[in-house]
């Protein structure tokens, strides 16, 4: 059995300084003790890279799924501007029409003035006619 992996801690007396026996003590930390400790810290330094790892992952999709979401932002807005386009055309066109509509009304209101006029005129005529036949 090797002395240091045995777990035993050994404390070799110094007569001067105390401080020496801690470092003696550590020194003689057995290599399993050590092991221990340096594989748990490797477990938790892999633990932290694969949580990193995880976090960048995530990071990427969200960046990802952030673009699409842009990207399909973009293409909403230029399909509301082009319907939006689209119903200023129509409401100009129907303005157009409106304006059409009132002018032939005019003109119609117009010919049946006239006509009015000329239907009495041509009483007027008639009778005039018959008071010269008469």
């Amino acid at each position: 059995m090797n002395l240091l992996s045995s777990g035993v801690t050994f404390l070799y007396p110094f007569e001067d300084d105390e401080s020496d026996s801690e470092t003696t003590e550590f020194s003689l930390m057995g290599e399993r003790e050590r092991y221990q400790i340096e594989a748990e810290f490797k477990r938790l330094i892999d633990k932290i890279r694969d949580q990193q790892d995880l976090l960048d992952k995530m990071e990427c999709a969200f960046k990802e799924e952030a673009t699409k979401l842009k990207e399909e932002a973009n293409t909403v807005r230029k399909q509301y501007k082009e319907k939006e386009d689209q119903c200023q055309k129509l409401k100009d066109e129907v303005t157009s029409l409106r304006n059409e509509v009132n002018k032939r009304n005019i003109t119609i209101k117009k010919i049946k003035d006239r006509s009015s006029y000329y239907e009495g005129l041509e009483a007027k005529i008639l009778s005039l006619k018959e008071d010269l036949e008469k």
